[in-house]
């Protein structure tokens, strides 16, 4: 049909002006084929084969289903199997093609066939013939993008848009994608997209706000949506300091849906990829819109959320200016927000002043997550206590650590001045509250999420030393040395996370006596030994782990002894478990009266009956990390 005008948008529009001129032609079955020769004697030449050519109009009007008629055709022309799905195809497009749903369904199934193509890694020549016999195919798809108003099936734009994110990936196809969607820059395809559509999201996603000065949320609405007190600026539907909320879409216009808006940012994430990418999502203003889902609290919204942060996230990486942009934006301030309120430490009112230092102390009340909440409130109706240790959802999660990576990637970006790039105040606070809740509640949020969680702890004191007071005052420190004393999550980010954060907490005076008095290095011995850690310590953690204790004993002479007692004590405890004879043996001696009350609660008779009997490597395990302890007592 492109011969009569005939592309995607004009197929699935409702306006059939265009297609009642040709739907005569287009109902007609013309197919041309070659039959499969007969079978002849042994050294007969093989006869030649006319070809065979329909011609049968008014394909629309048969009563027999597609499959029928292909059936009907093959039984009368003896038609070769090479070529029946191919007829099949024909048939289809004849059969369907007069009815608007019918048109519509042929639209979808060739984008869906396009964009599985493309998911199966198609070679060269395949892609440069679909392009040959498809020259205007990109421009095609931007035209059924654009058509809001005469292609009402959002799902055929939605398919659209991932049509036009697949080609992103394919590096001869990327500039004709890139100057398709961005043309117009500001005023251009991509730009009024990202406006109108979050901005439709958005107001899908406001709900009303709790009860004044309440502080925790009615049922109905945290099943839904979890809004912050009257007068509070932050949340879905409120303003921001610094970010502006996105413009509400005027009455009447269309409403997008989550699965359109997860289509588009996927191909915004596919744009940031490349330079050109970035240059046109400058031009688009990327950062204003995506800033607003920040406040969107809708649970059915969170994936939305995760792709927004991780598009940030790789457009601040590879865009110098962008970080500085982002912070002025007020970007980081909107993420330290979310992440508190994702934690479960973000006051009701978290626009007003010294909200911040109340969330550290613990003096407001508090505005949880909605699954935490949700499950609080559930315990509570059922008379039983909720457990500290449940895990976040894997949505969660996922949004908790892009939060983290954005925060630390734009708190310190590359800029000469310092003041600029450090968070206010306030937003500290707020941001070493959340840290601190997510050290003391460790098992709920697993071992990657408290990895970086410790990572960003070391980030502020290595590029600030100074702010070790700001973080100790903050129980920070405390808060991480009494988590790893408590039990490190069987977690490889976790373990290998300890000696680079003891590292920064030795820079400080304060923090080596901490370091110090806490005896925290002993934990590498439970690291080694109990069943619960030893699994994880595959591939390269041993390595990283090492590496990191080794750092940590260079640059801080002081632990030497220390270090050396544990890593003996580990080497004791692994003799032990291996039932060797000597250590089993000295592991069974009585202790000295001197060092016996020192170590009564390290080596208990148990244990060294246990070490004595010389039993399995199993039942030998806490015999070996009692007398590990006992034997790393200074």
């Amino acid at each position: 049909g492109k011969e009569e005008g005939l592309d995607l948008a004009v197929c699935a529009s409702s306006n059939e002006a265009a297609i009642k001129k040709v739907l005569h032609k287009a109902t007609t079955l013309k197919y041309q084929f070659f039959p499969d020769k007969p079978a002849t004697g042994a050294g007969a030449p093989a006869a030649a084969v006319a070809a065979i050519s329909l011609n049968i109009p008014g394909i629309d009007k048969f009563d027999e289903h597609e499959h029928e008629i292909l059936a009907e055709l093959v039984k009368r022309y003896n038609v070769p199997q090479a070529v029946r799905f191919e007829l099949l195809c024909r048939i289809r497009i004849a059969h369907d093609f007069a009815t608007l749903a019918g048109r519509r369904r042929l639209v979808k199934q060739r984008l869906m066939a396009f964009n599985t193509l493309l998911q199966c890694s198609p070679t060269a020549e395949e892609y440069n013939g679909l392009y040959l016999a498809e020259p205007e195919f990109v421009t095609e798809l931007v035209g059924l993008v654009q058509a809001e108003e005469a292609v009402e099936e959002e799902e055929l734009r939605t398919l659209a848009l991932r049509s036009l994110a697949a080609q992103l990936h394919d590096r001869s196809r990327n500039s004709s994608v890139i100057a398709a969607v961005t043309s117009g820059g500001q005023s251009g395809l991509l730009a009024m997209l990202l406006h109108k559509s979050i901005a439709s999201i958005l107001q899908q996603a406001s709900v009303p706000l709790a009860p004044s000065g309440s502080g925790v949320l009615p049922a109905d609405v945290a099943a839904v949506a979890v809004a912050p007190a009257a007068g509070s600026s932050w949340g879905a539907g409120g303003g921001s300091s610094g970010v502006a909320a996105a413009a509400a879409p005027p009455a009447g216009s269309v409403q997008y849906s989550v699965a359109f808006v997860d289509a588009l940012l996927t191909l915004v994430a596919a744009l940031v990829q490349s330079t050109s990418g970035c240059q046109a999502l400058n031009d688009a203003g990327v950062i204003s819109a995506l800033l607003p889902l920040m406040r969107d609290l809708h649970p059915d919204h969170v994936g939305l959320v995760c792709t927004s942060l991780r598009i940030l996230e790789a457009y601040m990486d590879l865009s110098q200016s962008a970080s500085a942009m982002f912070r002025d934006l007020g970007g980081l301030t909107e993420m330290i927000k979310r992440c508190a309120y994702e934690v479960g430490v973000l006051p009701a009112d978290a626009a007003t002043a010294g909200t911040a230092g109340a969330a550290a102390t613990g003096d407001s009340d508090v505005v949880m997550a909605p699954a935490e909440q949700q499950h609080q409130q559930q315990g509570t109706a059922e008379g039983i206590a909720t457990p500290a240790n449940k895990q976040l959802s894997h949505s969660r999660k996922s949004l908790l650590k892009f939060l983290l990576r954005n925060i630390a990637l734009s708190s310190y970006a590359p800029t000469g001045n310092l003041t600029a790039t450090r968070p206010q105040d306030e937003d500290a606070q707020l941001l070493y509250a959340s840290l601190k809740a997510m050290y003391t509640r460790p098992e709920e949020f697993g071992g990657s999420l408290f990895s970086l969680a410790v990572s960003v702890m070391t980030d502020l004191i290595h590029h600030e030393p100074q702010s070790f007071r700001q973080l100790h005052e903050a129980g920070l420190p405390d808060a991480f040395l009494a988590a790893i004393k408590a039990g490190v999550l069987p977690s490889g980010d976790a373990i290998v996370s300890i000696p680079s954060a003891l590292v920064a907490l030795c820079l400080n005076t304060t923090g080596l006596r901490r370091v110090r008095e806490t005896a925290v290095l002993h934990v590498l011995i439970d690291i080694f030994t109990s069943k619960k850690t030893m699994r994880v310590l595959t591939s390269d953690t041993p390595a990283i782990l090492g590496s990191g204790l080794e750092e940590l004993l260079r640059f801080v002479p002081v632990l030497r002894s220390d270090g050396v007692d544990v890593v003996l004590g580990v080497f004791k405890a692994l003799c032990i478990m291996g039932e060797d004879g000597e250590e089993v043996a000295e592991a069974s001696k009585p202790l000295p009266p001197e060092n016996a009350a020192a170590q009564e609660a390290a080596i208990t008779p148990a244990a060294a009956d246990a070490a004595a009997a010389g039993g399995s490597c199993a039942e030998a395990q806490p015999a070996a990390e009692d007398a590990a302890q006992g034997a790393a007592v200074p």
